[in-house]
C-alpha cells in the first residue's frame, strides 16, 4: 500500500507462508483478494498425493499378476493430462466455494462468532494466535 492507496489488488502465495495472517487480513480489510497459503498450494500438494494413491492402487493389481509392469507405467502415463485437469478442477472448485463464503461472510459474521467462541471454548482455538476478533469486535 502507497499512501493508503491499494496497488496490488490479488496476491497468489506460490510458497508457504508468504504472507502472515495480520498481512492477508490488512491486505483484505484494503480492498484485496488473497487465499490462505494452503489454499494457493493445494493443487500442488493433491497432485502428488492422488499419483501416489493411484500408484498404489496399481501396484497391488501388478502383485496380484493381474497388471504387467509394462502396461501399468503406460497407463500411468496415459493418466498424466486427466489427473492434472481433475487436480485444477478441484482447485477451482475451492476458489470458487471460498468465493461463495466471502460474499455471505458479513450477513452470517454471528454464526461465525458463535462457532469461532464454540471452537475456542470446546476445541482450545487460540483467538490472538489465529489472528481472530473477540465477541465485542465481531458485535
Amino acid at each position: 500500500m502507497d499512501g493508503g492507496q491499494l496497488r496490488v489488488r490479488v496476491v497468489g502465495e506460490g510458497g508457504n507462508l508468504g504472507l502472515t495472517q495480520r498481512g492477508r487480513i490488512e491486505f483484505a480489510r484494503a480492498g484485496g483478494k488473497v487465499n490462505t497459503d494452503a489454499l494457493d498450494n493445494s493443487a500442488g500438494w493433491t497432485a502428488p498425493t492422488t499419483r501416489v494413491n493411484i500408484k498404489i492402487l496399481l501396484d497391488r493389481l501388478v502383485d496380484s499378476g493381474e497388471l504387467g509392469r509394462a502396461d501399468r507405467d503406460q497407463l500411468l502415463r496415459q493418466m498424466t493430462e486427466d489427473v492434472g485437469e481433475l487436480v485444477l478442477a478441484d482447485n477451482r472448485a475451492q476458489n470458487a466455494e471460498l468465493g461463495i463464503a466471502r460474499s455471505t461472510a458479513a450477513a452470517l459474521v454471528e454464526v461465525h462468532g458463535r462457532m469461532i467462541a464454540d471452537l475456542e471454548a470446546r476445541r482450545g482455538l487460540d483467538r490472538a494466535l489465529e489472528e481472530l476478533p473477540d465477541q465485542d469486535a465481531l458485535a
